[in-house]
């Protein structure tokens, strides 16, 4: 038997859930880099600084999580990933919606601090859980493979901005990148959490057996 054959599995169905949530998380904060100092101008009429700080509030915003992100690591360790992870999607999701209803600049900075904060803690806390859905020896594979997702999403936001700007306007892109980031919540619960807890249901179910029989 050859090397590879021995190998275990790395695209699982929970690595694939994890990967696509990284892809779209990704495009969706891409995709409003993009935008969001030309829209403070057109729709908030700011000025150039302002629409500089707006788009400089997001970045900000991800390098504060990014700062305290051996924290959030650390609550992902000792208390699950549950714990890090609904806040972080609720996080992007509230943030994304207060654009699309953001009528002055104050909200819109606002929305940027949330967003950061939610993409930021996502970055650290994403990647701790592709790498704990694999076999050791594959964790290189694994996150070679997340920061692929990244760049992805860096490449497609930006195209994918351009071709529904038009049909979708910016404020329904907004609320529709808000949606997206509350349903990458619902396929974290469905399609791993929901899925994760069953199984250890049923190992614990397993082990009970074992010391009755």
């Amino acid at each position: 038997m050859t090397d590879t054959a021995q190998k275990p599995r790395l695209w699982t169905k929970g690595f694939l859930l994890d990967t696509l949530v990284n892809f779209l998380i990704y495009i969706i904060y891409y995709m409003l880099m993009v935008i969001i100092a030309s829209e403070a101008i057109r729709s908030l009429h700011a000025s150039m600084s302002e629409a500089g700080l707006a788009s400089g509030i997001f970045i900000l915003g991800t390098l504060l999580a990014r700062v305290f992100a051996g924290r959030s690591v650390e609550l992902f360790d000792r208390k699950g990933e549950d714990f890090v992870m609904y806040p972080t999607y609720a996080c992007l999701a509230g943030g994304l919606l207060l654009l699309f209803i953001t009528t002055s600049s104050w909200m819109m900075l606002l929305a940027g601090v949330f967003v950061g904060l939610g993409y930021g803690t996502f970055m650290s806390n994403g990647q701790a859980i592709c790498v704990k859905l694999v076999e050791e020896v594959r964790i290189g594979v694994a996150v070679s493979t997340y920061f692929v997702a990244l760049d992805l999403g860096l490449g497609i936001g930006p195209y994918m901005l351009g071709a529904f700007k038009e049909s979708l306007g910016f404020s329904g892109i907004y609320s529709a990148v808000g949606l997206a980031a509350a349903g990458c919540g619902a396929l974290y619960y469905l399609l791993y959490a929901r899925r994760r807890d069953a199984d250890t249901a049923n190992d614990v179910e397993e082990s009970l057996e074992e010391e009755l029989a």
